[in-house]
């Protein structure tokens, strides 16, 4: 934590981020540590490497093999859980996006409260040509964000779109003067000062 803003970073970039169990029991109980902590004020997320995160982490669910069921419904209950925390904990989350988010990925990135993406990043929901439901939150926060139709479209042909979400309220563009990292990490010093100021 630094200036009252606690950093959330994604640190798996060998798999593209992915969330696999150990990842989404150790985002939930970040959350729940800044839920409690009245230091923190505002809070910052960002990821290693290239990719913001690339969904859930498909080759270990593979490898999972006949366990993969008890393994999906473990880890969602992890994820799902950090999600609710990010939505319930009255602080202000604001992500700085590089690179792709699919799937969990952008399913994280619409339940953030701001999003500052970078000229890189690109979003899919990747559900259908994994072949699986949406989850993550996504059929709820996108859909609030971007209406139902225009979320389905997104779930139902695997489109790949950047530019598009710049419409979204919650989506801040980044030029390349800054890194989208910087952006996150500026305009959450910026809400945390102003919110003990207030």
């Amino acid at each position: 934590m630094r200036a009252g803003v606690a950093h959330v970073r994604l640190a798996r970039p060998q798999a593209a981020n992915a969330i696999n169990p150990a990842c989404a029991r150790d985002l939930r109980a970040v959350m729940l540590a800044i839920e409690f902590d009245d230091q923190v004020k505002a809070v910052c997320v960002t990821a290693e490497g290239p990719v913001f995160c690339a969904g859930g982490d498909l080759r270990e669910f593979d490898a999972a093999g006949d366990g993969f069921p008890r393994l999906a419904s473990d880890m969602l209950v992890d994820y799902h859980g950090a999600i609710y925390k990010m939505n319930r904990t009255p602080k202000p989350f604001v992500a700085g996006v590089r690179g792709a988010a699919g799937g969990a990925g952008l399913s994280m990135v619409s339940a953030f409260d701001l999003v500052v993406r970078g000229e890189s990043s690109k979003f899919t929901m990747a559900y259908a040509r994994a072949g699986v439901a949406p989850d993550g939150t996504s059929s709820y926060f996108l859909a609030r964000h971007i209406g139902l139709r225009r979320m389905l479209d997104l779930t139902l042909t695997n489109r790949v779109t950047g530019h598009e979400l710049d419409t979204i309220d919650q989506v801040l563009k980044c030029y390349a003067a800054v890194t989208a990292d910087q952006a996150a990490a500026a305009l959450n010093i910026r809400l945390a000062y102003e919110g003990q100021s207030a």
